[in-house]
């Protein structure tokens, strides 16, 4: 789980899974004519999709609090304070998806692995945890399994030509980079705030961007201009601008005595509807002009990418802003985000 400062009185709580959906979706969209689109799609997308869906075990009902009696952000020390079942639900979280895709599995493992041991060691942070024995016993399970993923992939009709030690490090490594980016969207607020000490920063950790065969790799920079608004360059997706959302949810801003007491504020948390009114008129709203602009409807919406007719009622209302190189983070009701290329953004 990922907590923000919201505002004096109230945390912005992002769930991991969530996270997970937001990497899903920069990688359905990653590729144009100057980076690959991932091979095999649907695998590599998988993979980012559901890298943290493990963390369903515990978000489920995030029950642990760390010292100080606040909700445990992922930064806190997940290994610290959930001990051998952080181990647990990150193997039980790739056998899942092994049933599914196989290849998609694979990539779930190597990340998985990757953050016990600083990324295979090209890392700063997260720190080498590999020196503790549950984490050896955990690394010796997931060595084993990839050896034997990658010999049945070898053999597979379906992954053979994608499965040489050279594509699967590619794509692992472009799901660490769909990892590192959807955190940065997702562990601040706003876009701006300087309040996070660990995490992405603006270029995504420096990891390693493949690009295409025969180029070298680069780094992304994400350059911030203000709470709701930064430009990527150099510029990986198919869409300009890309629209991304994630929903997340508010509670108090204090020390909590015991997890019921959080638990109650969790599952009543209020899911960032917000109503704007100016001069006495209500501001349209997502979906006003379909009559979907209720609580039910961005409850709902919050699994979703907005729609077309959506997007449109947001370039009615926000106009030049939806056609520049900028993206938008809190807009009614949900996180709305607008990654675009440099060169839709004129000063």
């Amino acid at each position: 789980m990922m907590v923000n400062p919201y505002d004096d009185s109230r945390l912005l709580l992002a769930l991991q899974i969530d996270h997970s959906r937001v990497a899903g979706y920069l990688a359905a969209h990653w590729g144009n004519e100057d980076f690959s689109t991932p091979r095999p799609y649907a695998s590599v997308v998988l993979a980012a999709q559901e890298h943290d869906n493990g963390w369903w075990e515990w978000e489920m009902k995030p029950s642990t609090l760390n010292d100080k009696g606040y909700p445990l952000d992922y930064h806190d020390g997940s290994l610290k304070y959930l001990g051998q079942l952080r181990l647990d639900f990150y193997k039980n979280g790739v056998d899942r998806v092994v049933q599914r895709d196989p290849y998609a599995g694979l990539l779930i493992s190597l990340h998985g692995v990757g953050l016990m041991n600083a990324g295979y060691g090209r890392l700063a942070y997260p720190p080498d945890r590999s020196a503790d024995p549950r984490v050896q016993e955990y690394i010796r399970h997931q060595e084993a399994l990839r050896l034997e993923l990658t010999k049945k992939l070898r053999h597979s009709e379906e992954f053979r030509e994608f499965s040489s030690d050279e594509q699967i490090w590619t794509n692992y490594e472009l799901v660490e980079v769909f990892d590192q980016f959807a955190q940065f969207l997702c562990n601040r607020y706003p876009l701006n705030s300087t309040v996070r000490k660990f995490g992405p920063h603006h270029t995504l950790n420096d990891v390693a961007v493949p690009v295409r065969t025969g180029v070298a790799p680069v780094k992304l920079t994400v350059d911030v201009l203000d709470e709701k608004r930064a430009v990527v360059r150099p510029y990986p997706f198919d869409v300009d601008p890309l629209v991304v959302s994630f929903p997340a949810r508010l509670v108090p801003r204090r020390s909590y005595s015991d997890p019921e007491d959080f638990l109650r504020e969790f599952y009543a948390a209020e899911r960032m509807l917000k109503r704007q009114r100016r001069k006495g008129l209500r501001v349209k709203t997502l979906g006003a002009d379909k009559g979907y602009d209720t609580k039910d409807f961005v409850d709902l919406a919050h699994v979703f990418i907005p729609t077309a007719h959506l997007c449109a009622n947001l370039r009615s209302l926000y106009g030049q802003f939806f056609s520049s190189s900028e993206f938008f983070s809190s807009l009614l009701g949900d996180f709305i985000c607008y990654m675009s290329s440099p060169r839709r953004h004129q000063p």
